[in-house]
C-alpha cells in the first residue's frame, strides 16, 4: 500500500546541486514554461507567501519569483525564495476538494487559513495564496483575483 505525503519547501539556492526539476511542483502540466509552485518567506508574517518562478528561457537557472504579500500587494523576489517539491498532490478545482486534502501554508493574523492555488491568465495556470476563498496571482505588477474558477492544490485521493 502507497502512503499519500505532503510536499515541503526548499531553498532555490540549493536547486541547481541537489534536486531535480522533475521533483518540483509545477503550477501546471500544460504550461509552455513550466512556471513553478514557489514560495517567499518575510519579516512580516510567519508563513510563506505562495506564487510562482519561472525557469531562465534557454538556461538551467531560475529567475525572479513572483509572489502576493497579505496585503494583496505583489512582491518580486531574485534571490531568497522556495520550491515546492514533491508530495503525491495536485491542483483540482476547489469546488471538488474537501479542505482537509487542501494543501494548507499557514494562517492570515485573523487565523484564516492559506492556501496554493492557480487561475489562468494569459493562456497559463499560475499560482498564488488562496484566502477567504478567493485565488490572488502576480502577474506583470498587477494582483489578479478570482472567486469561482480557480484550482486549489490538494493531496490526491485513491
Amino acid at each position: 500500500m502507497s502512503h499519500k505525503f505532503w510536499p515541503f519547501w526548499h531553498s532555490h539556492k540549493e536547486m541547481d546541486r541537489s534536486r531535480s526539476t522533475q521533483d518540483l511542483v509545477r503550477c501546471s502540466p500544460n504550461n509552455h514554461n513550466a512556471p513553478y509552485v514557489g514560495g517567499m518567506f518575510n519579516k512580516s508574517s510567519c508563513y510563506v507567501h505562495p506564487g510562482y518562478v519561472h525557469r531562465n528561457i534557454g538556461t538551467t537557472s531560475f529567475g525572479t519569483g513572483y509572489f502576493v504579500q497579505e496585503n494583496n500587494q505583489p512582491v518580486y523576489e531574485h534571490r531568497e525564495y522556495y520550491f515546492l517539491v514533491g508530495g503525491d498532490v495536485s491542483f483540482r478545482p476547489f469546488m471538488q476538494v474537501a479542505e482537509n486534502l487542501r494543501f494548507k501554508v499557514g494562517c492570515t493574523k485573523q487565523n484564516r487559513p492559506i492556501y496554493i492555488g492557480t487561475m489562468a491568465i494569459n493562456g497559463q495556470e499560475l499560482s498564488g495564496p488562496v484566502v477567504d476563498g478567493t485565488c490572488f496571482v502576480n502577474y506583470n505588477g498587477a494582483v489578479y483575483f478570482d472567486k469561482y474558477n480557480y484550482k486549489i492544490l490538494a493531496l490526491n485521493e485513491g
